[in-house]
């Protein structure tokens, strides 16, 4: 244990300066059981947002092409196009939502990974 705790710790600095951990997350938590699942649910959730705000901004593209081939519209092409621009903003945010989990899912769990040893070792110790 001893011989990987340097190891370890520059792996836990490492993990911490990349800002991925959220105030209440440390060491000893992200050990509990399921901590891996979360983080995968927080990514499917994410690729979920990010599909449906594909779709809003399909739509309302298509919502502005057939507005603007029409000689009359139920709504005005400048509401139209305000909608396009909102779903467009919602759609960024959810891609740098997505992009986030994802690498907090990479960076944990390569973290998790690389200091599997020295929680062995640990154990081991305390046993």
């Amino acid at each position: 244990m001893k011989r990987l705790q340097q190891q370890y710790d520059e792996a836990w600095k490492k993990l911490v300066d990349s800002n991925v951990l959220k105030p209440s997350e440390t060491q000893e938590s992200i050990w509990i059981f399921g901590f891996i699942s979360q983080l995968k649910h927080e990514e499917n959730k994410a690729k979920k947002a990010v599909e449906s705000a594909i779709s809003i901004v399909k739509l309302a593209e298509k919502v502005l092409l057939e507005a603007q081939s029409a000689t009359q519209s139920k709504l005005s092409l400048s509401q139209i196009e305000q909608r396009l621009f909102a779903a467009r903003s919602e759609l960024a945010a959810a891609t740098k939502l997505l992009e986030w989990a994802s690498r907090r899912h990479k960076l944990i769990g390569d973290w998790m990974d690389q200091t599997k040893q020295y929680r062995i070792a640990k154990d081991d110790a305390a046993h």
